[in-house]
């Protein structure tokens, strides 16, 4: 008796009947961020000792901790402004911001006065996972679900691996051009097969590197500079 496809690959399975095979990036989009069925979006991902993996994060409030220290400091070089942001995106169940605001009002009651916590959140079910770390400090927090919504601030923008999660093309060179890597649903699996660049940018990017090996394989994460573009001009000091 065959088993039952998970709903997301049936959901992706159904797009490639619908319009042949999608790019990587898509792919990879889709089996982390779709909100009710990826790994992130939906909340399924379990970080921690008996989780999928731990991060600094996850193991004590030690991390958060010296961070808090060092984020003080900054708030000190910049002469103690009255409204200092610490905007936190990828922040998954919000540990790090309870940890970095349970040691500045315990330890830096004016450095806590001038702190205005900010998280950068999409995804409905973090926000409520964040709100109940916070705890009684969730009054102090606000949130956003988008860098576009993020007014201009003062202060430092953290995360913890962020860029590494955004999803990537894949693409190898085929001696005289680049081709990209995209996945279809074959034979009851999903594999790999070669296709057009999917996006100029993407084109763009890859005219610009030096001379590879027939066959090189890379990822391109042109996300990162996406969301560079997009988070600079909001800090303002």
């Amino acid at each position: 008796m065959s088993a039952t496809p998970h709903p997301l690959s049936e959901l992706l399975r159904n797009e490639m009947a619908r319009r042949g095979p999608i790019s990587f990036r898509e792919f990879m989009a889709h089996a982390l961020y779709h909100p009710e069925h990826g790994y992130y979006g939906s909340g399924r991902a379990r970080i921690g000792r008996r989780g999928d993996f731990f991060t600094n994060v996850s193991v004590g409030a030690l991390f958060g901790t010296l961070l808090a220290l060092q984020f003080e400091e900054m708030w000190v070089r910049l002469d103690c402004p009255k409204d200092f942001s610490i905007v936190e995106q990828g922040a998954h169940h919000g540990d790090f911001a309870r940890d970095v605001i349970s040691w500045a009002h315990l330890y830096s009651p004016t450095f806590h006065e001038a702190l205005r916590y900010c998280y950068v959140e999409p995804s409905a079910w973090a926000r409520g996972a964040q709100r109940e770390s916070l705890g009684a400090f969730a009054e102090e927090a606000r949130w956003v679900a988008s860098l576009a919504e993020l007014e201009p601030f003062t202060g430092v923008h953290f995360s913890n691996e962020l860029i590494d999660a955004f999803p990537v093309h894949r693409v190898v060179w085929k001696g005289d051009r680049w081709v990209e890597r995209a996945v279809d649903f074959q034979e009851d699996r999903f594999v790999f097969v070669d296709a057009p660049l999917s996006d100029d940018a993407l084109a763009r990017h890859l005219a610009r590197l030096p001379a590879v090996p027939d066959g090189y394989e890379t990822e391109v994460n042109l996300a990162a500079a996406e969301w560079l573009t997009e988070l600079a001009p909001k800090l303002q000091q």
